[in-house]
């Protein structure tokens, strides 16, 4: 399947997610629905400007909105996000700042070393 397809492939399954139609996302967006409807079946390439604004939108990566959805791996990073957010907002301020440190310290320990997962 090629790029542009899995784009439109996932865009239209984050619009659905939240129930909105191509209408109501263009308006969310600051385009026209026949854009969203020309990104959703891979008619026209979106600009990086565009990319973003729908990444951050839908609260997203650029890599997951581009390479791939995944409803369950979804919902686990969304819950795990909220959980951290949660923690970090509990802290006091001198504590956040280590508490971040700490979390990328894990993070790149865990991407480097695929047994511990």
């Amino acid at each position: 399947m090629k790029a542009l397809e899995l784009f439109g492939q996932n865009l239209k399954k984050l619009r659905k997610s939240k129930d909105l139609t191509q209408e109501q996302l263009g308006e969310q967006l600051n385009l026209s629905r026949n854009q969203i409807n020309n990104y959703e079946n891979a008619m026209f390439e979106p600009s990086m400007e565009t990319l973003l604004q729908i990444s951050s939108f839908f609260n997203v990566s650029l890599d997951l909105l581009c390479n791939g959805y995944s409803d369950t791996n979804d919902v686990l990073l969304r819950n795990t996000l909220e959980e951290v957010q949660q923690t970090y907002a509990a802290l006091e301020e001198p504590k956040r700042e280590r508490f971040c440190k700490q979390l990328a310290f894990y993070s790149k320990v865990l991407a480097e070393t695929d047994e511990l997962l």
